[in-house]
């Protein structure tokens, strides 16, 4: 046991193994002495509060006043107790912790004590002004308090800019904020462009956030990933210049005038030369689409995301394939992902029950979505396709999937919402797709169910590679046979998924014949 506390390294591996835990990790240094050390260190790598930096500090030099907030809530203020301010003394048992530190995720709790301004600018004033000197190894900094009190926010807002002298040094190479009202944007701004080492940078927001502030002064000649929320034209401009700029989310991109500033931008084939990855939310899904006339033609994106929150139509559909057909590098594209209802984390999406009475009739003569423009992208391994009209795949269309994308691994053609035109293709047509995809793993793709034109005598399975089957908007009658037929033609199938939307629950009709399904699969020995 002895020899075991003298290395250092194996008492690390079990503090790494404990790292999420801190209440393990405090029990620890308490039980072994030898602990002490590695734990404090581990304890030390992440906080998320001013609470460690307070109880370093002796307790004669600050005091603290609690203040009464909206709706009865209490907080507390922390200021310097001495008219002199603080001394390096006070500061040194901090500093000899310092250095561990390595991320700063400032959250918001009950009962935590805030900063005031005086005392960081006592601490800025005993620090000598040297930026980052309270965390000098630090390499991510997160702005997350969510404060929902009107009285505190702008309190806390006024303490920002000090924070980020006395904490963000030139190590720091992530830089995540959120857009508040009232929040001045400058002060993170020309923080952002002080790190020359900066590889990710994040400014997000809800759904009545609009990114106004001008970018351009700010070049982030390092930065790989950027994250923005309702970006202007103006913003994305500079953002298409940056060097090495690979992977960029935006959220909610509304119906600006894009396509004005796009045809600058395009004319510049350095625009965007680094970017692999977009990942673009909108409020509508052809504005989301709108973002990518910024590529040039010689772009090197490899994974496109396309989504909104809101349902979409079928010639809003039928535009975005337009645009992403005609934008998108044939060469390089392997993912593409468009997706109405998609969750945006703003809590509107709280769990909602629906009833479907009786199962998908035929209506004739429905607009459906043409997918066949995005078969001249040939090296797609990902197609997901997932909108309220749902795709029309007919039985000719089958044949030309495998064709046209012969290493294709998860293709997803299901709706998002229970949709009233009845699947053109029927179970034997989705097998004739699993064996002609070898690759495939992933599969979502409604059929009709109600008449099962397979041979259960027969002794061919299909589909070793797949691994999961989305079957929603798929009609069936009979529970008992289909559950037969899914064990005999696919018997490696690990996951039957019959889900619209994890919020989303749908009763009646063949809705809650594939939940009858389902639920068999899931307990009963032939999904193992």
């Amino acid at each position: 046991m002895q020899r075991f506390l003298q290395n250092y390294e194996l008492k690390g591996f079990i503090c790494d193994v404990l790292s999420g835990d801190k209440k393990s990790l405090y029990a620890l240094t308490r039980t072994c002495r030898g602990f002490v050390e590695p734990a404090i260190d581990y304890l030390w790598h992440s906080i998320d509060s001013f609470e460690p930096l307070v109880a370093c500090l002796p307790v004669d030099s600050w005091r603290e006043e609690r203040h009464r907030g909206m709706f009865s809530n209490k907080y507390t203020i922390v200021y310097p107790n001495r008219p002199s301010g603080f001394t390096n003394e006070d500061l040194e048992d901090y500093l000899n912790h310092a250095p561990n530190i390595r991320e700063f995720r400032f959250q918001h709790k009950r009962q935590m004590r805030f900063l005031s301004p005086e005392l960081l600018a006592s601490l800025q004033a005993v620090t000598g002004g040297q930026l980052g000197a309270l965390s000098p190894r630090l390499s991510s900094f997160e702005w997350a308090p969510d404060i929902q009190d009107r009285l505190l926010t702008p309190k806390v807002h006024k303490q920002i800019p000090l924070t980020l002298l006395l904490f963000v040094g030139d190590g720091v190479n992530s830089l995540k904020f959120p857009v508040e009202k009232d929040l001045d944007l400058q002060p993170i701004l020309s923080t952002s462009g002080r790190l020359l080492g900066l590889r990710s940078f994040t400014l997000s927001g809800d759904v009545n956030t609009s990114l106004e502030a001008p970018l351009s002064p700010f070049p982030w000649s390092n930065l790989e990933t950027i994250s923005l929320t309702g970006p202007s034209e103006v913003a994305l401009s500079h953002v298409a210049g940056l060097p090495r700029l690979a992977t960029i989310h935006i959220k909610y991109l509304r119906n600006l005038d894009l396509e004005i500033d796009a045809d600058i931008v395009t004319s510049d084939p350095s625009s965007f030369s680094a970017l692999r990855q977009a990942f673009i939310h909108g409020d509508e899904i052809h504005y989301a689409a709108k973002f990518f006339h910024y590529l040039p033609s010689t772009n090197s994106v490899r994974f496109a995301h396309c989504s909104t929150s809101a349902s979409s139509s079928v010639e809003e559909c039928r535009l975005t394939i337009d645009i992403l057909e005609q934008q998108l590098n044939p060469r390089t594209l392997e993912r593409l992902e468009v997706l109405d209802f998609e969750n945006d984390g703003s809590g509107a999406f709280s769990p909602t029950e629906i009833l479907v009475e009786g199962d998908d009739a035929d209506v004739a003569g429905e607009p459906a979505i043409d997918m066949s423009p995005l078969f001249k992208f040939g090296h797609l391994k990902t197609l997901i396709l997932c909108v309220g009209p749902r795709v029309l795949v007919t039985e000719s269309g089958i044949g030309r999937i495998p064709k046209n994308w012969p290493g294709m691994e998860h293709l997803d053609l299901c709706g998002t919402f229970p949709n009233g035109r009845r699947p053109s293709i029927r179970y034997r047509h989705l097998l004739e797709l699993v064996d002609n995809c070898k690759a495939l793993r992933v599969l979502g793709l409604p059929f009709d169910g109600t008449n099962l034109d397979v041979d259960l005598e027969d002794t061919h399975d299909s589909g070793a590679s797949l691994k999961t089957l989305r079957v929603c908007g798929s009609p069936i009658r009979d529970v008992v046979l289909m559950q037969a037929v899914i064990r005999r033609t696919l018997p490696h199938l690990k996951d039957l998924d019959t889900f619209y939307h994890g919020w989303l629950d749908v009763a009646g009709g063949s809705d809650s014949r594939w939940s009858e399904v389902s639920h068999v699969w899931n307990h009963t020995e032939f999904a193992s």
